[in-house]
């Protein structure tokens, strides 16, 4: 249960303020990486090392739709709402930037400058915006809307930061598909919290109802995403196999024990009435 300390899934917090103050700080960034698209993007893909290069290379993993879809999946043992929410953020934000990259099929730095430290896998096109910056402020923006204490909304609020930063460093993105992947995050939030919010608050149950026979239905679903984001999608299409298959690790323990938990309350609830019932005999 200390998991679920961390968030409340009763309703998403924020919503007056967070998502203008975030519409507002990447308007500038979009500006701003317009105009000085190429030379920013020189400046942070040429800091390089080893050392550096896993770093972002491991936060490019973790922004892989896929994996987040995952992650915010596992909410469905702990605050079903949230992993609602955060999925529906997702797929509408999956789903514009795909419009997007079709509507503007920009090439990939590779292509437009001679000089690009490449960290993984070598892109060529579909470059705006950024489906992993999207992807990651998605999940981000969920999680802070959701998080019961403060140290949490930094660390989450970080963490959708660095995944977008990522794309950059590993010449993936220019900064300007970056700024822009997370506008469309922003904006899939909102649209959201505001019109798909109200039906999650209405059908999706705000605790988990094991007794429910479509509730188990999901958590089964949920329990094989993570085992093949584990055991296929790590090994065969992560951009880091070794970070790929730590989160989903991760993942895997947290559905399966929260499933262990429920067994053993279960078992203690049956003997509890099998000794009952004994002694009225």
């Amino acid at each position: 249960m200390a998991y679920a300390a961390f968030f409340q899934g009763q309703r998403p917090e924020g919503l007056k303020w967070l998502p203008t103050y975030c519409v507002v700080i990447l308007g500038g960034v979009c500006l701003t990486a317009f105009v000085y698209n190429q030379e920013i993007f020189s400046v942070l893909n040429g800091k390089r090392s080893p050392v550096w290069d896993s770093f972002w290379l491991a936060w490019t993993t973790m922004g892989d739709g896929y994996l987040l879809g995952v992650l915010l999946g596992c909410f469905i043992a702990y605050h079903p709402r949230i992993a609602a929410l955060g999925l529906a953020t997702l797929l509408l934000s999956a789903v514009l930037v795909q419009v997007l990259k079709a509507l503007f099929p920009v090439a990939r730095p590779v292509e437009v400058l001679q000089t690009v430290h490449v960290v993984g896998p070598v892109l060529r096109f579909g470059s705006f915006p950024s489906g992993h910056a999207a992807a990651g402020m998605s999940a981000g923006l969920t999680l802070y809307s959701f998080a019961a204490a403060r140290i949490t909304k930094y660390i989450v609020g970080t963490a959708a930061i660095l995944i977008g930063l990522s794309r950059v460093f590993v010449g993936a993105h220019f900064p300007v598909d970056v700024a822009v992947g997370m506008l469309v995050a922003v904006l899939s939030f909102v649209f959201c919290a505001a019109f798909v919010w109200p039906i999650i608050a209405e059908r999706v149950w705000q605790r988990p109802s094991w007794n429910k026979r479509r509730f188990r239905a999901f958590y089964c679903v949920e329990l094989a995403a993570a085992l093949g984001a584990l055991f296929v999608y790590s090994p065969l299409f992560a951009e880091s196999a070794i970070v790929g298959a730590a989160a989903s690790t991760c993942m895997v323990v947290l559905v399966a024990t929260r499933f262990r938990n429920y067994l053993f309350a279960r078992g203690q609830h049956e003997h509890a009435e099998d000794e009952l019932d004994g002694s009225k005999r």
